[in-house]
């Protein structure tokens, strides 16, 4: 038996049907809550936004970050923000202290710009460091991608596309059958999760590297040897790990 719903981990329990029928339990997993934050057209290319607290108010003084780019900004005392990027793909950062931070996926066509809104709450506890880890290694992994072999998914692309379950574009990215049961990195990991188990309604952007997570030696034109590392070196070990799947997945899942 299989169990989803927007904003929960997707759960599965194996159930034995007697003559007189059966009955399981599933308990679900929050993903996460926060108001989801919307992406619209634009009039004006680039990236613009607005972003406030839960009660609707506008928040100034909010980093806008694009991860693996150089380009940052702060929102003004209205809450709103611009960022003159080009048509592609992003991952984009929203963070000011005392609050959680939010990452949105971003596709920004040609001949287009894109409208973020967005609403910060407000931080539980202390941060969590790995998150700040995972997020650094996701940039230095974003600027070294290389285009042959490096697939990115965001939220609009999957709608658009009209794929429900990230396997859809692990086996558009890797031109195969992928096994459901390789493992797709959680929010830059440690935890994984089954790529059968997850929805592409509770991701907000996907990676996909397709080259061996290996290093290869090349002998340059003056005889130097050189040691040049793949796209996903930077890949935990458990991401690694199954060769056989013939992609890498990270999944950052919507919060």
């Amino acid at each position: 038996a299989i169990a989803r719903i927007l904003g929960y981990v997707a759960r599965s329990h194996r159930v034995v049907v007697g003559e007189s029928g059966g009955a399981v339990a599933i308990r679900m997993i929050r993903i996460g809550f926060a108001l989801p934050s919307m992406v619209t057209t634009a009039d004006r290319t680039g990236l613009s936004g607005v972003v406030g607290d839960t009660a609707y108010g506008a928040m100034p003084d909010v980093e806008v970050r694009v991860i693996g780019k150089e380009a940052s900004t702060r929102t003004d005392s209205a809450g709103a923000f611009f960022l003159p990027l080009k048509p592609g793909r992003y991952m984009v950062e929203l963070k000011r202290e005392g609050f959680a931070s939010q990452r949105v996926g971003v596709t920004i066509p040609e001949h287009e710009g894109r409208k973020i809104a967005a609403w910060m709450i407000p931080q539980e506890g202390r941060p969590n460091p790995l998150i700040g880890a995972n997020v650094f290694e996701m940039s230095q992994r974003l600027m070294r991608a290389s285009p042959v072999w490096s697939k990115f998914y965001t939220r609009e692309d999957m709608a658009k596309l009209g794929i429900t379950e990230v396997r859809q574009v692990a086996n558009m990215a890797s031109m195969k059958l992928v096994d459901p049961d390789c493992p797709v990195l959680l929010d830059g990991g440690p935890k994984t999760m089954p790529v059968w188990q997850l929805a592409a309604a509770d991701v907000e952007f996907v990676e996909l590297y397709t080259m061996p997570p290996s290093r290869r030696t090349v002998t340059s034109i003056n005889g130097n040897a050189q040691t040049i590392a793949t796209s996903t070196s930077m890949l935990p070990s458990s991401a690694r790990d199954r060769s056989e799947c013939g992609v890498r997945m990270v999944a950052w899942l919507r919060h």
